[in-house]
């Protein structure tokens, strides 16, 4: 026996994946459907059918390189980990039909920096997150929480929520204790740029908010936030950057 490559692979509308992937395990277990095929160069797939309930993710690219996927008219939903996750940046292209929601993880978790998310759907409810800040989708929608994308007349939009504590007029710590640094795939030489930061709801402790920046040439712009109180609990922040 020898591998081969998959190349063409269609799951249909009547296709129903629903608690496949048990029992979990360090190398894929516990995902609907894993995507792991590193000979399938230039490969296409096409998922159209339900994926509910994963132990860990309902869609999971490991290894599918230059290859294509596309998810159609799809109910993704109530996974333990992630809608889908992206090891390699494929391209994937999501149907404005597909619902992408109520999964314990983000609703679109790429791993990797990718330019190759191509959505008309915004995931939603997703106890994670929507988008991971890595996702770039090339689309007319604009990320509600994390990602990027790229307008027509070149202008980088980035938008992040993040969750923050401190003492008043100190800086503000994000929850894990790291400062705001836009993903690698963010242009790091971008020193042209503004940003507009808000609280993510009414009443949240975060008051007269200060937002400051440090532009770095490896890691791209930091953002960091100040408040005139203190912020006891983390709090949800939400930032919009705009540069080229």
């Amino acid at each position: 026996m020898s591998g081969s490559a998959n190349r063409e692979v269609f799951l249909g509308d009547t296709c129903v994946i629903d608690t496949a992937g048990w029992p979990p395990g360090p190398t894929g277990g516990g995902d609907n459907i894993l995507i792991n095929d590193p000979l399938a160069s230039n490969g296409h797939m096409t998922i159209n059918g339900w994926a509910s309930s994963g132990h860990a993710n309902n869609i999971h690219v490991v290894s599918w390189p230059s290859g294509s996927i596309a998810i159609g008219s799809a109910v993704n939903t109530n996974s333990t980990g992630d809608g889908i996750r992206v090891e390699d940046a494929t391209t994937i292209n999501i149907s404005s039909g597909a619902q992408i929601n109520k999964n314990g993880g983000l609703g679109v978790n790429c791993t990797v920096p990718t330019n190759n998310i191509f959505s008309g759907t915004e995931p939603a409810a997703n106890t994670g997150g929507q988008w991971a800040a890595n996702c770039h989708q090339e689309s007319g929608l604009a990320p509600l929480s994390n990602g990027y994308r790229k307008h027509p007349d070149g202008i980088v939009e980035q938008r992040v929520q993040v969750g923050f504590t401190g003492a008043a007029n100190t800086i503000l710590s994000p929850a894990g204790g790291n400062p705001v640094a836009l993903p690698v795939a963010f242009p790091n030489n971008m020193f042209d740029y503004s940003i507009t930061c808000t609280p993510a709801g009414f009443g949240n402790g975060i008051q007269n908010l200060t937002v400051t920046a440090n532009p770095n040439a490896a890691t791209g712009l930091s953002i960091f936030l100040i408040s005139s109180g203190a912020v006891s609990s983390p709090q949800l922040v939400n930032c919009r950057v705009l540069g080229n």
